[in-house]
């Protein structure tokens, strides 16, 4: 992998309002992003980036793990949380 030493700027194919982004990196941990034309760039940490990302993952994860069912059979064959007819066995 490249080693960051100095600052990147590229022109992505994403839009925001109608304008195209640019993204420019800087070490050790900048990002910087703008509309492009535009003057004002927001600027955010990599690891503010990866603590979202994680936050995002671990979220998805519980809403995954509340919707999966483990069909807890009861005595009539059904399942207590979705109610699905389960087979014996």
């Amino acid at each position: 992998m490249t080693h960051l030493n100095k600052p990147i700027r590229r022109e992505t194919d994403a839009y925001y309002r109608q304008r195209k982004l640019v993204i420019q990196i800087e070490p050790p941990d900048i990002i910087r992003v703008k509309g492009k034309g535009r003057k004002i760039w927001y600027v955010v940490s990599v690891n503010d980036i990866y603590s979202l990302g994680a936050k995002k993952y671990a979220q998805q994860a519980k809403i995954d793990k509340q919707n999966s069912c483990l069909h807890l059979r009861t005595r009539y064959g059904k399942c207590l949380k979705c109610k699905k007819q389960i087979k014996k066995g």
